[in-house]
């Protein structure tokens, strides 16, 4: 049973996860997780999306083993513009 995110949370982890790619670029999804309290699927989900929405980049990382891909996620030009409005709605209220 897949359980999806409530928009709320949803959005508020998107601020967390745009931020966090301002102020450091090349994250994985496993440094994301790290410095937050939210779930890796989760993570992976909303990278999936923001990905999708072209707010952020993603490149993939050399493979030191077999399985899935690992990528590095920096902020796209439109992500940082995403992120600038979502900070000035927080800020009105």
């Amino acid at each position: 049973m897949i359980i999806a995110m409530e928009r709320r949370n949803f959005n508020e982890l998107k601020l967390t996860v745009l931020t966090l790619l301002k102020n450091r670029e090349g994250l994985t999804s496993h440094d994301i997780h790290s410095a937050t309290d939210a779930e890796r699927t989760n993570i992976c989900d909303c990278l999936g999306r923001l990905t999708h929405q072209k707010l952020v980049n993603r490149s993939p990382l050399p493979r030191e083993s077999p399985g899935r891909p690992k990528y590095a996620y920096t902020l796209s030009e439109r992500g940082q513009d995403r992120l600038s409005f979502l900070n000035s709605q927080k800020e009105k209220g």
